[in-house]
């Protein structure tokens, strides 16, 4: 079943943004890797696939570049994933390894420990390399926002975690194939040294 086939491509999730002011950041770059479940039957509310069976592991590792202006953000990133086949999935899911770009606009704000919460607002991408070449996506949230936290570092450099409570995804596929994730994920961010 092809199209079951093209529902396991996983995008990623992983966005970085640094914690300091607009002002005094005119751009950042980052580092992220994610570990993401997937579904292509969904999540019920113990977070586990709503039908046995549906359910893959995907790995992402990304790099990317963005700019700060007010308490928006904007940024480009560039992921390889890669996952293996999964025992007893309907449809029979076998390895592979994706590439994709994403573009994704989120809000920061701050929070009350001192640390910031980076909120995605916007994000779609494409795939360029792997089994789905040439299909674009879009990630909305199921259930909640997807939002990393950052703890503001020295010398520019800041590390972003995924919040506590796990988060729903529904990514949508250009061919009309949709699955939801649940991804953990961790980041390092790099800015011009104040």
């Amino acid at each position: 079943m092809k199209s079951a086939l093209s529902s396991c491509l996983l995008i990623l999730l992983g966005i970085a943004v640094s914690a300091y002011p607009a002002n005094a950041l005119p751009a950042f770059a980052y580092a992220v890797s994610t570990t993401c479940l997937n579904s292509s039957s969904g999540f019920n509310s113990k977070l586990e696939p709503n039908i046995a069976g549906t359910a893959w592991t995907e790995s992402f590792h990304g790099v990317g570049s963005g700019t700060v202006s007010g308490t928006t953000s904007t940024v480009t990133e560039y992921t390889i994933s890669v996952f293996g086949a999964v025992p007893g999935s309907q449809p029979s899911i076998p390895p592979a390894a994706n590439a994709y770009t994403n573009d994704i606009t989120a809000t920061l704000s701050p929070n009350t420990d001192g640390s910031f919460t980076l909120t995605a607002t916007n994000w779609h991408g494409s795939v360029t390399a792997g089994p789905n070449k040439g299909l674009t996506y879009i990630v909305t949230n199921a259930s909640g926002a997807y939002a990393l936290k950052v703890w503001e570092g020295k010398n520019g450099v800041n590390v972003e975690a995924t919040e506590p409570s796990p988060v729903v995804q529904k990514i949508t596929l250009s061919n009309n194939i949709t699955f939801e994730r649940i991804c953990a994920t961790s980041a390092v961010t790099t800015s011009p040294l104040q």
